[in-house]
């Protein structure tokens, strides 16, 4: 029960009576994948802070940040926005944060010609920790997930083709 009431209280989350998030409130691949396994803190004061990171990306192909470091098990909060002017059809953005075992490269081949999923193969959806939706100029997209429990490297990516290519991308290190 303490648990679940930290959870409330602390993450604002919603269960019904099978311990679930109502199915409206679960989280779609590959929108936002399911977080690594998480339990709740004992004790809240404990609980490490949610990480805020804003990403900014534009007509050049470019992520504002290319690198950020959290804490394993951490909450995080990511938010992207497309500053660029372009229209989407030709430049749109995201952001996907792939596991460490993914291969970046052949994750964005696989969905050169998937867009109606927003250029990402669902074969390979397995491989999303966390994605934002496609943006275009002006939008914006916020996706929250809890950090692996794995140290390590994390890739992240734009799916749209060429945009890795032209290097967008960057990596999360969990430590």
């Amino acid at each position: 029960m303490a648990p679940l009431l930290a959870c409330l209280i602390l993450n604002g989350c919603e269960r019904n009576d099978t311990g679930e998030a109502p199915a409206a409130e679960r989280p779609a691949t590959p929108r936002s994948a399911t977080p690594e396994k998480k339990t709740p803190a004992s004790n809240p004061t404990t609980r490490a802070e949610t990480k805020k990171v804003a990403i900014e990306a534009n007509d050049k192909m470019k992520f504002s940040v290319t690198g950020f470091s959290v804490e394993t098990g951490q909450p995080v909060e990511v938010t992207l926005k497309n500053v660029g002017t372009m229209p989407k059809v030709s430049m749109g953005h995201n952001w996907v944060l792939l596991k460490d075992d993914a291969a970046p490269g052949k994750f964005v081949e696989a969905g050169f010609d998937d867009a109606a999923n927003d250029y990402i193969d669902p074969g390979v959806a397995d491989q999303i920790i966390a994605a934002t939706r496609l943006l275009g100029p002006g939008e914006s997209d916020t996706v929250t997930f809890t950090a692996p429990e794995k140290a390590g490297k994390y890739n992240y990516v734009c799916s749209f083709p060429g945009h890795f290519a032209a290097g967008m991308k960057g990596v999360m290190t969990a430590e």
